[in-house]
């Protein structure tokens, strides 16, 4: 999803109206961190990498984050929605 090598399946709510978020997003060529290993070498930094956060985070902060190309996405669909464009 948002042209991220992560899949993160999140549902939002709005109380202002949403569009559906995209199509469908394609399970193949991800970066997957939850499965070989817990204690992956670097994962933090791949994973912040891949999700484009660019700050340091915490292991467990990065595992929970939302990636911002989300919260961009989000905050345009609530202006549009607000008449600020």
């Amino acid at each position: 999803m948002f042209g991220l090598r992560i899949a993160r399946h999140r549902i939002f709510e709005s109380n202002v109206p949403m569009p559906v978020l995209v199509p469908p997003c394609m399970h193949f060529d991800l970066y997957d961190p939850f499965h070989g290993g817990e204690m992956a070498r670097n994962e933090r930094v791949k994973f912040s990498r891949e999700m484009g956060i660019d700050w340091f985070m915490t292991r467990p902060e990065v595992r929970n984050a939302i990636p911002p190309a989300y919260t961009e996405w989000l905050g345009r669909r609530v202006l549009e929605q607000l008449g600020r464009k």
